[in-house]
């Protein structure tokens, strides 16, 4: 080889002698560093490059897959809510009262379409005209229950001339008489014991008595 041609002569260590070294093994060496210097050059300058580029693709991957938080836009409306107004309030609920049915009052005897006219004259008396229309006086009381709201005074005793009282129609007859028929007799003693007490009237008590007790068949 043209290298084995070169030599150097250098002194030992003593300085007493001469050694011939080869230059090949100097350019040996030189061209083993020059290799190493040039790998790393080369790899500074490579892998900086390998970074930029995996970091912009990574970067672009990012920015594809990251949600927007931006809605589109559709032309409608802003909300007043999303941009810091606050919504009005909406009016609260009208209560619904709910109507309750009219409490019908009980009928003192009986409806007027169950009743027949009877047109007083002077002299007459609730007595005279249960012995009239039904063959019994005792039965004068219902009469009077009948009438009661149409009567100013609220006296049994007293009936005006002129005014037009309604007879009940029984559901039996007076001489056998129905059990419907009965308990209206007894709820109208009641309502003449309660007036005659109100008016101090000494027979109260004979009603009161007769509708505590009741009456049968």
């Amino acid at each position: 080889m043209p290298f084995r041609q070169l030599r150097i002569r250098e002194l030992s260590q003593d300085k007493t002698t001469w050694r011939i070294r080869t230059v090949a093994w100097i350019l040996l060496a030189l061209i083993a560093v020059l290799l190493i210097a040039i790998g790393i050059t080369s790899k500074s300058l490579i892998f900086p490059q390998d970074v930029s580029v995996v970091s912009t693709g990574m970067s672009s991957e990012n920015t594809a897959a990251a949600p927007t938080d931006q809605a589109p836009d559709t032309g409608a409306p802003a909300d007043d809510t999303a941009a810091g107004v606050p919504a009005e309030p909406e009016p609260p609920p009208v209560p619904v009262s709910v109507a309750e049915a009219p409490i019908e009052p009980e009928p003192t005897v009986m409806a007027k379409a169950e009743v027949m006219e009877v047109l007083v004259v002077p002299g007459d008396t609730l007595w005279d005209i249960a012995a009239t229309r039904w063959g019994d006086s005792g039965w004068w009381p219902v009469i009077y229950g009948e009438n009661r709201s149409d009567l100013s005074r609220r006296n049994p005793d007293h009936i005006e001339s002129g005014m037009t009282l309604w007879i009940p129609v029984l559901a039996g007859r007076v001489s056998s008489p129905d059990a419907a028929d009965l308990r209206r007799k007894t709820n109208a003693y009641q309502v003449v014991a309660d007036d005659y007490g109100k008016l101090d009237n000494p027979r109260a008590p004979e009603y009161e008595t007769a509708a505590a007790r009741g009456f049968k068949e």
